[in-house]
């Protein structure tokens, strides 16, 4: 894939492939993020991104996130468990593109 297509999202600093993960209940790096928080969550996720020698990561579409939304019933009894996005996870202060927030 040519990730330099989201070099206008993500900034110059991040031209490098990024780790794909996966939050679904069958990835490998579930354990790690069943039941945080979203703050927690993002510290290990920072980590998880430089433990694999990355600098960004990309997860998301049509994954089953049944448990991590364990907190949430309505979401489960209504069947939206299912991410219909593509998470672009960049280290806590960074720099994206400022007009990404426009």
């Amino acid at each position: 894939m040519n990730y330099t297509k989201l070099l206008p999202i993500v900034g110059e600093g991040f031209n490098e492939a990024p780790l794909y993960f996966s939050l679904s209940e069958d990835s490998e790096y579930h354990s790690l993020f069943a039941g945080a928080s979203q703050a927690s969550l993002q510290v290990s996720l920072d980590k998880l991104i430089a433990s694999k020698g990355k600098a960004w990561s990309i997860s998301g579409y049509l994954e089953n996130r049944a448990t991590i939304l364990a907190k949430y019933p309505q979401m489960i009894s209504q069947g939206r468990t299912f991410h219909l996005g593509i998470d672009i996870n960049i280290p806590v202060g960074s720099s994206p593109n400022p007009f990404l927030f426009l």
